[in-house]
């Protein structure tokens, strides 16, 4: 197992150093994002990784992005999961620090009366009446 592993050891110990993941996505890579998501109108990132092929071209015509070729590929190949993990912290920020919890429900939904089961008063249907 530790020859497939391939990890490089510590010390006299012989203790396993844990490897070190290369980030794919920088810096540039999470500005460009930031500004395709602020021109997009602050969408979802399913919704921003359909626009991108659109986007991108358009606003380095106008020169709000200046990106070299790499980065320009990797931007195009990005998928909307890691589009939301880039954008994670910029969304909270743009929402002013706070972010939504789920369960909570919102003031409509307090007003809209809701009927259970036993708030029902009709007949009962003729099968339920039969005597078996």
């Amino acid at each position: 197992m530790r020859a497939l592993r391939r990890r490089a050891t510590i010390g006299p110990s012989e203790v396993e150093a844990p490897q070190e993941r290369k980030r794919r996505y920088g810096a540039t890579i999470k500005d460009a994002m930031t500004a395709l998501w602020e021109a997009s109108d602050r969408v979802c990132g399913k919704g921003l990784k359909v626009m991108v092929p659109t986007l991108l071209p358009a606003l380095e015509q106008h020169g709000r992005l200046r990106l070299g070729q790499a980065d320009r590929n990797r931007v195009l190949a990005i998928s909307a999961a890691i589009i939301d993990r880039l954008l994670i912290d910029v969304k909270i920020a743009a929402s002013g620090g706070r972010r939504r919890r789920a369960g909570f429900y919102s003031a409509i939904r307090r007003e809209v009366p809701i009927r259970t089961f036993n708030d029902w008063n009709s007949r009962r249907p003729a099968s339920a009446r039969l005597i078996w």
